[in-house]
């Protein structure tokens, strides 16, 4: 089986793309934004957002992994769970 893993913040009416691996993240604004669009028949496009693709359980994991340590330390405390 394979999966594929995108991970989108909205903070403050902005997206944030957590998975973004090219990228050295010091501040919130390093982060890579993400322009979320709705199109005339109401569906839903975001440009700028990674998509990564997962063979397994593990590999998945590690890709998430980093991007909620990033979660925590950029969002305000008590809004990450």
């Amino acid at each position: 089986m394979q999966v594929h893993i995108s991970y989108l913040e909205i903070y403050n009416e902005t997206g944030y793309d957590l998975l973004n691996p090219d990228r050295e993240i010091q501040m919130l604004e390093d982060l890579p934004k993400v322009a979320i669009m709705e199109d005339e028949d109401s569906n839903i496009h975001m440009r700028n957002l990674s998509i990564h693709r997962a063979n397994n359980e593990e590999e998945a994991l590690n890709l998430v992994r980093p991007a909620i340590i990033e979660a925590y330390m950029f969002f305000p405390k008590g809004f990450v769970k």
